[in-house]
């Protein structure tokens, strides 16, 4: 679980530092670090080292956290214990989709402050997202084993493919499909 546990630390630190710093909003505090949605790109945009793998990485973990809390909360705390995924809070409502995490705004300068946004999102490193997703999953694979719960994987695998195939979670075509794909091809 070292690639997983790396990127948690990278990002647990980086959302805490800049909250320190006041440059985003952290809802969770330093118990349940997690960046608000009126945060995401300022986030994105201070997060320059590796912010591909941070995105693939905030994507696939929220992914994986939201279903573990809606669909198998008897073993989530146990869960949370050792796979501790930073949250992505809907200013003052709750959990936000990780389908945010594709909307994630073009910068053209990181260097300048206040930061300067591009129209448009900026796209998905897709064979980024394949190296994070395949370590992430196979990490949880390896938690649902250590932790007497195999027989969970299969319906793990499908609660994920339900929740980016809920209309409410707001994925969108193309990258709702490239998803999918992706995300079968790792779990088959």
């Amino acid at each position: 679980m070292k690639f997983t546990n790396e990127l948690i630390e990278k990002c647990e630190f980086t959302i805490l530092d800049l909250w320190g710093m006041k440059e985003i909003v952290n809802m969770g505090g330093k118990d349940n670090p997690g960046i608000c949605t009126c945060a995401m790109n300022t986030f994105f945009a201070f997060a320059d080292i590796e912010k591909d793998k941070f995105r693939c990485f905030y994507l696939i973990g929220s992914l994986i956290d939201q279903t573990m809390f809606t669909h198998f909360q008897e073993i989530y705390s146990e869960f949370r214990s050792v796979l501790k995924f930073p949250k992505i809070y809907q200013h003052g409502c709750g959990m936000a989709s990780p389908s945010m995490f594709f909307e994630v705004k073009k910068i053209k300068s990181s260097k300048i402050r206040p930061f300067e946004y591009e129209e448009g999102s900026k796209e998905v490193n897709w064979d980024t997202m394949k190296t994070v997703a395949e370590n992430l999953f196979e990490d949880c694979k390896n938690w649902f084993k250590e932790s007497n719960n195999e027989s969970l994987i299969s319906p793990f695998n499908d609660k994920i493919m339900e929740e980016i195939n809920n209309k409410e979670n707001g994925f969108q075509e193309p990258n709702k499909s490239q998803l999918l794909k992706l995300l079968k091809a790792i779990n088959d």
